[in-house]
């Protein structure tokens, strides 16, 4: 019998995978391999899902962003007024280790944008 996969639950590993990889070792410094074994899967694996560097770049930009912005909402919501903008603010300041790792791959990847019509455009959005 065939082993069923959630593809869309894998592509969100992967990304998990991608952010983590390029929080260790910058934009380009991480590879598909190291992709792969963060994500504890084959690169043949990781290319069946990802059509490219690029592409893996921005799953991971995506995933930071969404990770980030719903901090971010939570936030909001929890409070109101100057409270409210102060710990928003503070759920997007790069204030310890994993936020400098968002900051990285954010910084780097609007840098890399320049290169790329694809980043250009996800960085724009």
């Amino acid at each position: 019998m065939p082993k069923l996969v959630n593809h869309e639950l894998r592509r969100e590993d992967i990304a998990k995978a991608a952010f983590r990889a390029i929080q260790k070792k910058g934009v380009t410094g991480a590879t598909i391999r190291d992709i792969a074994a963060e994500a504890r899967i084959s690169a043949g694996a990781v290319l069946h899902y990802i059509t490219s560097k690029d592409h893996i770049f921005l799953q991971a930009a995506e995933y930071s962003t969404h990770l980030i912005r719903g901090r971010m909402e939570r936030a909001e919501s929890e409070c109101t007024g100057l409270d409210a903008v102060r710990r928003v603010v503070h759920e997007a300041l790069p204030v310890n280790a994993e936020m400098i790792g968002h900051w990285t791959i954010w910084l780097c990847f609007w840098n890399l944008s320049a290169e790329s019509a694809r980043r250009r455009a996800a960085t724009h959005d």
